[in-house]
């Protein structure tokens, strides 16, 4: 398959390429709209546009993830800031059950239970107000996803995906996001989805943390 064949995001782990498609149902994955929970933004301050939710993997369509101790992989990118490169790590509360557990149990209030965005990198950091394009939305169509394939695949093929040829690594999740022309908008501006533009997220699991790259 070529970059231009690719209608909808792919994924790379585990010595095997998954292929996504549109769902007719609810899914736990999925395309744009906001993540499955709250997510705060910290680390490196950055501007006045959001970034954006791009997508989020569970773990029964990016099988292999399990295995490292997480349920899914939420992506998030600075579609306001043009030419965007960043790295983040997603950080969970850092409260114990039990210590939740005696706060409800003597009526106090709950802390924030939210899980963390921690930019570690970012630039730009100034966003824009007509990139992509003027009236880009802070959130991206919902598309709920499903697994339409997942076939044994080196890192060298799963790379031919790639427009510009990223190195793609054995042992990352590599996450491909191409322009889909049946989101009811341009994801990245009219010149960029003729030209091919896509998202590419490189993903460290490793030490349980979801170090990302994009």
């Amino acid at each position: 398959m070529s970059p231009e064949e690719l209608q909808y995001p792919a994924a790379y782990y585990d010595g095997h390429a998954c292929l996504y498609e549109r769902s007719t149902k609810f899914s736990h994955s999925y395309f744009g709209g906001p993540p499955h929970f709250s997510f705060k933004f910290t680390g490196k301050p950055f501007g006045t546009r959001p970034i954006h939710h791009v997508m989020t993997l569970y773990w029964n369509i990016l099988p292999g993830i399990e295995k490292k101790g997480f349920s899914d992989l939420p992506l998030f990118y600075g579609l306001r800031y043009g030419g965007c490169r960043m790295k983040y790590e997603i950080v969970p509360p850092e409260w114990e059950i039990s210590e939740i557990e005696g706060l409800l149990a003597s009526k106090r209030a709950l802390p924030d239970l939210s899980e963390a965005c921690h930019v570690l990198e970012m630039e730009p950091t100034k966003s824009s107000e007509d990139w992509p394009y003027i009236g880009y939305p802070d959130l991206l169509p919902y598309v709920p996803l499903q697994l339409a394939k997942r076939i044994p695949c080196s890192p060298e093929e799963f790379q031919d995906l790639i427009v510009h040829g990223d190195e793609v690594k054995p042992n990352e999740v590599t996450v491909v996001v191409p322009p889909m022309y049946d989101l009811g908008l341009s994801l990245f501006g009219h010149s960029e989805d003729a030209e091919g533009l896509q998202l590419v997220f490189r993903c460290d699991l490793e030490n349980r943390k979801q170090t990302v790259r994009v």
